[in-house]
């Protein structure tokens, strides 16, 4: 973790803030604009379907590979806050019971939960990072409306584009997520009614943002931040120019800045001053420290796959779904908690 630091005299006499990183400035542009490799690929497979069709199925996999991660947090770290302890027990079976429920009940509506659950909590990652760079700014609440709305608009933008229901057909998605997919697109209707007002709320509560951002003193502007938002901003602008092309670019680039984060974070919370063989030191600071972040991520991952094409590969379709869903709503639930600690460690280091 890089620790902030405060503007030189110079700069206060100036009216300029130092941007301030978390990384460094190559590795944190790197992470912003990480969704445009995505966004060119899938750009450049417009004309061959099967080729996006592909690509898609694959963003989608790689998006499940990152879910998993966060359980390395909760379950190898003894020092956890109680409260998340005890969640770590009943957690698990609380959400594979509500999942089969769910599935008996309706596995449509599964789908669409899931599907806008997770479409919430990828923009709550980029909101978090924001906040990580804004700290003690006061723009947290306006920042989130901002960038919610922005989601939103998005959203229905890609209901009320024709063209959406044009490659949907083509996509291989399975046939309960298409299906829960043309449940929200049927409200295009609906969605061409709510665009204006949609686009309305975004110009309003962007303008507010803005001006609030140019009137903080100079000590409290960080440049980092509001090249990040920028960045977020031209991933929204592609989901409106192609929502395919978007919603690719927006899934894959979460779970490849999630990995860079889980890499980071490892690296800096357990593998400095690895423990002796034999010392009492918590499981996940041995063993980062034994191997590093990166091949234990890369291990950690693998075997959760040989686990999934164990099961798919034996016929055990309705266990794998089960695993998916169980593993991705506890990724979503706890990964909040993370992403607190996260916010709280970073304003102590500043």
């Amino acid at each position: 973790m890089a620790v902030a630091t405060g503007p030189s005299e110079t700069d206060r006499s100036r009216g300029v803030s130092p941007a301030r990183w978390i990384r460094g400035p190559v590795t944190d542009t790197l992470i912003a604009w990480c969704w445009v490799p995505f966004a060119l690929a899938a750009w450049s497979m417009l004309g061959d379907m099967p080729r996006v069709s592909a690509l898609f199925a694959a963003t989608l996999l790689f998006s499940f590979a990152h879910q998993p991660l966060t359980n390395l947090f909760l379950y190898g770290d003894r020092h956890n806050p109680g409260r998340i302890a005890h969640m770590h027990l009943f957690v698990p079976v609380l959400a594979l019971g509500l999942i089969v429920v769910g599935m008996a009940v309706s596995p449509v509506l599964v789908a669409v939960i899931a599907g806008v659950w997770n479409a919430e909590h990828t923009l709550m990652q980029r909101f978090g990072l924001a906040r990580r760079y804004g700290r003690a700014d006061g723009m947290a609440r306006l920042e989130k409306h901002m960038l919610l709305s922005w989601l939103a608009l998005a959203a229905v933008w890609a209901a009320a584009d024709s063209r959406t229901t044009a490659w949907l057909p083509q996509l291989a998605l399975g046939s309960r997520n298409r299906t829960a997919i043309q449940t929200l697109l049927d409200l295009g209707s609906v969605a061409r009614l709510v665009l204006v007002p949609a686009v309305l709320v975004v110009a309003l509560l962007t303008w507010r943002w803005w001006s609030a951002e140019r009137s903080l003193d100079p000590e409290s502007v960080n440049p980092a931040k509001r090249a990040y938002i920028g960045a977020t901003a031209a991933l929204i602008a592609v989901m409106l120019i192609h929502p395919l092309v978007g919603i690719i670019a927006y899934v894959g680039s979460h779970s490849l800045e999630y990995f860079a984060f889980v890499t980071h974070t490892l690296s800096d919370r357990y593998g400095r001053g690895a423990a002796t063989p034999g010392s009492q030191a918590e499981p996940l600071t041995r063993t980062v420290g034994a191997l590093g972040a990166i091949p234990l991520v890369v291990a950690y991952t693998a075997g959760l796959f040989a686990l999934l094409f164990l099961l798919e590969s034996n016929g055990w379709y309705l266990a794998a779904t089960y695993m998916i869903l169980t593993l991705g709503a506890m990724h979503l639930f706890f990964d909040a908690f993370v992403w607190r600690r996260r916010t709280r460690r970073a304003t102590a280091i500043a």
